[in-house]
């Protein structure tokens, strides 16, 4: 194997020197490319979220419900229909929180029993905090254990709202600021065919 002159082979791989000398930078110049490219990234990652969200909204399959807003309603898709979800309201019980929830059925369909999939691990941090790393990694932590599935006997009749309650612990109020909810259906009940 012939090498040229520039060339280095470190354990059988070949690596090529530049051909030129890269400029020099002083440190103030180095410290500007740095501080532009955190930059471009946060820019970069906060389109990336805009996206995902986006996405998430045209899904529907898990929303947030905001405590701050009682009585407004979120829709949410699940695979035998779509319905409505409204947070009324949040209230301190023991070492959590009780949440009193309506769920809208806006269809025709009678449903016999649902699961609620919810999690209370609060708001991810901003982006822009400079202890964002670390408080993202809490909130992770947090959404592991502060999840929990809440399975419902009840029926939703057609056209109607029907009122639940569910224990949320434990939880601290920036906790419940937001809640993740995705939910399950159990039985659709539909009229018979009619005979013609």
């Amino acid at each position: 194997m012939r090498l040229f002159a520039g060339s280095i082979l470190v354990g059988g791989l070949l690596f090529q020197a530049p051909t030129t000398v890269p400029k020099t930078t002083t440190a103030a110049e180095g410290i500007k490319k740095l501080t532009t490219d955190v930059d471009l990234l946060r820019t970069q990652l906060r389109y990336a979220n805009q996206r995902i969200a986006t996405l998430e909204k045209v899904n529907r399959e898990s929303i947030s419900l905001d405590a701050s807003h009682p009585g407004t309603y979120e829709d949410v898709a699940t695979t035998a229909g779509h319905f409505l979800l409204s947070l009324e309201t949040v209230e301190p019980y023991l070492d959590g929180f009780k949440v009193t929830l309506d769920i809208g059925n806006t269809s025709a369909a009678e449903y016999n029993g649902f699961k609620l999939n919810v999690q209370w691990a609060g708001t991810l941090p901003d982006y822009d905090d400079p202890t964002f790393a670390k408080k993202a990694d809490e909130w992770v932590k947090r959404t592991k254990t502060q999840t929990g599935d809440f399975p419902f006997l009840n029926a939703l009749p057609p056209a109607a709202w029907t009122r639940v309650q569910l224990t949320l612990s434990p939880a601290t109020p920036d906790d419940v600021k937001n809640i993740e909810i995705k939910m399950f259906v159990n039985s659709v009940s539909l009229r018979p065919p009619q005979a013609r």
